[in-house]
């Protein structure tokens, strides 16, 4: 019972890894290979896809639906502050995405759930390493 492409996509992802630099890691690629050939630890990570995704999706929603808005009452204005109806949101979201990387056996490459975007190539190195050294 594989991974989908779209699944396998979703992965790396959420860890926050580019897909165009899917040659240069050899870690995450095996680990999708793996555990999507373990039918238990593949119900476990599609769950976990899940979840990513509901959580994506109600921060996208909320935060368009309220703009910000905390309450409007006879013409004054109350807004969150910084994006505060959305933090828990993202917190949840990134808890499951801890999980996915414990069952995946690779570190978080980017935060999906920030603001800063491609932090750059420090995985790459770190993920190229064999893992399991002196096993056979």
């Amino acid at each position: 019972m594989a991974f989908t492409s779209a699944e396998a996509t979703q992965i790396r992802h959420f860890l926050g890894y580019p897909q165009v630099y899917r040659q240069s890691n050899p870690r995450l690629e095996s680990a999708i290979l793996i555990v999507g050939n373990d039918p238990d630890a593949t119900a476990l990570v599609q769950g976990l896809l899940a979840k990513i995704e509901a959580v994506r999706t109600e921060i996208q929603g909320t935060a368009l639906a309220s703009a910000g808005l905390k309450s409007l009452d006879k013409g004054d204005v109350e807004l969150y502050p910084d994006n505060q109806q959305t933090r828990g949101m993202k917190a949840i979201g990134r808890t499951h995405v801890a999980e996915l990387s414990v069952i995946m056996g690779v570190p978080i490459a980017n935060d999906i759930f920030g603001t800063q975007g491609y932090s750059g190539d420090y995985w790459k190195a770190q993920n190229a390493r064999p893992t399991l050294t002196g096993l056979g």
